[in-house]
């Protein structure tokens, strides 16, 4: 195989007797390392090497401005927005979220030397049609500003490039046009070149020909093309679809090979489920070729940049030499979400009436946890851990910002500042970032070491940012150019890039051709990109203006496809075929093209279709049995002892294994801070709420007076309990709501007793959260007697009945009550009934009282008895049932797989 670039460097041999007397024009910089290797291998004499530049450096070069980074423009543009718009100006926060959008559209329209006011004129006119009201009707207020800003965009567009020239600056279209348009005699007289060599270009820009012509007025151009029969010939191939304009337009378009054809070729498509599965199958493909010693001269093209990270991490460890060229965002590093996490815990400081600011601990904690806070000094992460146990002991969902003051301390400067001043909060992250730079330094982390160098880079561009326009005035702005200057930064890796394995991007292939390839993330959507169109000028209005749409990027994409697989003669294409995944599942239409065209178009190349898959081994699920030993049967005697609860008995009864682990063992599960309010936390909130309030009138008889006092009192009550069991005061958002779902059960609540008073019933509280223990005799060879403990929430008589009441936070029927028989309390079909009886039992009450549950969701139904007969005897049957069982050697303590609520198995 003969690459272009060998090619293009025979020729120039061939045809210049001075090299130093030539300009070659490249797409890109990566080819000219590649060229010059080329023309010093086969230069068979002592020379200098010509001039090799790609078509943006030498823009650069010889442009009087300076080429702006994306951020800068940004700001410049608010500059000029904010004099056009004046005081309807939009906050930056929300001009950024455009911004972007009409600079790639400035940038497209003088790239293709557009009339800028007969567009901007025409789209005016064009929206302006779009809101005509037919009827006669005045147009609304959102109408006329909706086309105000359409008016405007050419003001803009007209403004903003006569503020760059003032400040010496551009972005890549205006320095382009400007050096289009320039004096062209003046701008290239002084380039001392006999021919300038424009090499494996496709598509070119309007601005870019112009620029070409004008060389060409003081020197001989000479255009060296690559392309091939294949997609040339094909009128309905795109690829091919720029280079068929320039051969047209040429007297002479050399160049055209037949490698599609001629050369034999082996392509293999893989379709593999998901990312992960395709940087390991990519993994298994490299690993055989490392075998067989044919990384030489092999390159892996990710269609999607974002795997090069997962595609490092899976490279087999025989791979030595790899050359990455295509760099790794500095966004994609764990380290940009530390400091991202950072930013929204500042963001969430919320002021609270007169309590002072508040920080939400959900976003703390992401900041607190991250691994990377790790490396900061041995006093900072002791005042650290103290806090984070407080917030999580506390369950606070918000903390006060003065108990960060220690953190500070610890720290030496101010993280979380009581005042949010952009500036110093940058300085300060500056600080950050020089301690955890100076202390993974001595840990010989080199990558994050490199890292948290371009992060420092980062911050102090934003310093300069803020310094010079003055523009951040709230922490949201700071955020999001920290990220807009975080996504323009890559991190560069180091390698050899004549040799090894070539890693590297769609863009980084162009002009470079390998024998072998593996294309990862084929999919439609990623390569080609689509119908998506980030643009404020319309399809058909591009269309008029020859501005090009998604059609023609498509186009250049297809060729880039097509070319560099035209010379390899091994070529391993994956797609995801996952449906779970954003961009996954329908493979790219270039495959499908390949498919369908090859048996015909070239025949020399040899298809297979391999559908990669995971070799899963058949697992079976082992049940996790635990024998009953002497060791474990005494601490279920010692529990039955001491005292057994209802819920104890119920957890037995729902999974033997779950009451070894929580009533054996004692293990629990660890408290976790609840952004909404969890139902035990609810129902205390309730329970702790009428125990105040019932208190006072115990064993009196409750009358009119009394239940106003208890209504009265009931709202300071409940909010003094809600923040004592959420740590939050219920003032906004979900905390508001749940509060006025606790305000309404509550009020039902008293409702209820108020309607017995007003009934004439006789309601006496006898005791409120009464708690009581009881030993019974069972008959049982393990056990002789059991002792029966529990908390009662409230006992009261109603006309000389005693009732028994459990209050419950959910909703409850009265068939959940009725008759029962053993077999049903055994199948845990029964809790209720099974509390209700251990309240009877254990109060030796069967006879005397009634027992029975209110249900806060359902308060309309009231009090709402056990119906059952025989409590005791068949309380104590189930309590014998279970021990016998419990107690029994031969059996084992096993996980029941329709328990509902089982934490541990």
């Amino acid at each position: 195989m003969q690459t272009f670039i060998s090619h293009v460097a025979d020729y120039i041999l061939k045809t210049e007797t001075s090299l130093e007397d030539c300009l070659i024009l490249l797409p890109s910089k990566r080819a000219g390392t590649f060229l010059n290797n080329q023309i010093a291998q086969k230069l068979n004499r002592s020379s200098l090497a010509p001039q090799i530049y790609s078509l943006v450096d030498f823009i650069e070069e010889h442009s009087d401005s300076v080429c702006a980074q994306p951020t800068q423009l940004i700001l410049e543009l608010y500059q000029v927005y904010k004099q056009i718009e004046k005081e309807e100006a939009q906050p930056l926060s929300e001009f950024v979220l455009w911004a972007n959008t009409l600079l790639q559209d400035f940038n497209e329209i003088d790239r293709y030397l557009i009339d800028s006011e007969s567009l901007f004129g025409f789209l005016n006119e064009a929206k302006a049609l779009e809101s005509w009201n037919i009827n006669g009707e005045e147009l609304s207020d959102f109408q006329l500003k909706y086309l105000s800003f359409w008016k405007k965009l050419a003001k803009y567009y007209q403004q903003f490039n006569e503020h760059l020239k003032k400040k010496g600056l551009a972005y890549s279209g205006m320095q382009l046009r400007n050096l289009a348009e320039s004096n062209g005699s003046e701008t290239f007289s002084k380039l001392n070149y006999k021919t300038i060599y424009i090499a494996g270009f496709n598509a070119i820009t309007n601005a870019e020909q112009q620029l070409l012509n004008k060389l060409s007025k003081s020197h001989r151009l000479e255009f060296l093309w690559d392309s091939d029969v294949y997609y040339m010939n094909d009128p309905l191939q795109e690829a091919g679809n720029f280079l068929r304009n320039h051969k047209e337009k040429s007297n002479a378009f050399n160049w055209v090979f037949d490698n599609w054809n001629e050369q034999k070729k082996q392509i293999d498509f893989y379709s593999v489920s998901g990312n992960i599965g395709q940087t390991k199958l990519m993994a298994q493909l490299l690993e055989r070729l490392s075998e067989e010693q044919k990384l030489e001269n092999t390159a892996l093209i990710l269609a999607d940049e974002n795997l090069l990270t997962p595609v490092l991490e899976s490279l087999p460890q025989s791979i030595q030499a790899v050359n990455v060229t295509m760099g790794t965002q500095l966004s994609q590093s764990y380290i940009y979400d530390f400091y991202q996490f950072y930013f929204e815990s500042l963001i969430s400081i919320t002021q609270k009436e007169n309590d002072g600011d508040f920080i939400y601990t959900k976003a703390l904690l992401y900041f607190l946890e991250h691994p990377l806070i790790n490396q900061l000094s041995k006093p900072f992460q002791k005042q650290k851990d103290e806090l984070i146990h407080q917030v999580q002991e506390g369950r606070m969902t918000w903390l006060n910002t003065e108990d960060l003051a220690p953190l500070n301390e610890a720290l030496g400067f101010s993280l979380f500042p009581l005042k949010a001043d952009i500036t110093n909060i940058i300085k300060n992250l500056v600080q950050l970032n020089k301690c955890l730079s100076e202390q993974v330094a001595k840990s010989g982390n080199k990558i994050d070491h490199e890292y948290l160098a371009h992060f420092e880079l980062v911050f102090r561009q934003v310093i300069e940012y803020q310094e010079k326009y003055q523009l951040f005035s709230q922490i949201e702005d700071l955020l999001y150019f920290f990220q807009q200057t975080v996504s323009e930064v890559e991190v560069s890796f180091v390698g050899e890039p004549l040799s090894g394995l070539q890693i590297m991007g769609v863009l980084e292939s162009r002009l470079l051709d390998f024998e072998r390839i593996i294309f990862c993330s084929l999919n439609e959507g990623i390569l080609p990109a689509g119908k998506s169109q980030n643009s404020f000028i319309p399809f058909d209005i591009k269309k008029k203006f020859e501005l090009p749409s998604y059609r023609e990027k498509d186009a250049i994409y297809a060729y880039h496809f097509y070319r560099v697989l035209q010379r390899a003669s091994h070529v391993q294409l994956i797609y995801n075929n996952s449906t779970q995944q954003l961009l996954g599942g329908e493979k790219s239409r270039f495959i499908s093209q390949l498919m369908h065209e090859i048996p015909t178009k070239a025949p020399n190349c040899q298809l297979n279709i391999h559908y990669a898959h995971q070799d899963l081994k058949s697992h079976e699920p082992t049940e996790f049995a635990i024998a009953k030993t002497d060791e474990i049967l005494a601490k279920f005697k010692s529990l039955f002892a001491n005292g057994i609860s209802a819920t104890a008995l119920n957890t037995l009864i729902a999974c033997p294994q779950d009451f070894y682990f929580k009533y054996g063992l004692g293990l629990r599960i660890e408290d976790s801070i609840q952004e909404q309010v969890e139902s035990r936390i609810y129902g205390n909130i309730l329970h702790n709420s009428l125990e105040e309030l019932y208190t006072p009138f115990i064993g009196l008889v409750m009358d009119q007076i009394a239940i106003k006092q208890i209504k009265k009192a009931s709202e300071y009550v409940l909010q003094k309990h809600y923040h004592l069991n959420t740590k939050t005061k219920p003032n906004q958002g979900f905390h508001f709501l749940t509060y006025k779902a606790a305000e309404k059960y509550l009020e039902n609540l008293i409702a209820l007793d108020e309607k017995e008073v007003l009934n004439g019933n006789e309601l006496i509280i006898l005791a409120l959260e009464s708690k009581f223990e009881r030993k019974i005799s069972i008959e049982s060879t393990h056990l002789n007697e059991v002792t029966l403990k529990g908390k009662i929430d409230r006992i009261d008589q109603l006309n000389k009945q005693k009732r028994i009441i459990d209050y419950k936070s959910g909703s409850v029927n009265t068939y959940e009550l009725n008759q029962a028989k053993l077999d049903a309390l055994l199948g845990n079909k029964k809790s209720k009934v099974v509390q209700l009886m251990h309240y009877l039992v254990g109060l030796d009450e069967c006879e005397k009282s009634q027992a029975g549950i209110i249900s806060l969701q359902k308060s309309q139904a009231g009090f709402m008895p056990l119906q059952l007969n025989g409590v005791e005897s068949l309380f104590k049957a189930l309590i014998e049932s279970l021990i016998n069982e419990l107690f029994n050697k031969e059996t084992i303590l096993n996980h029941q797989e329709d328990a509902k609520y089982c934490d541990f198995c």
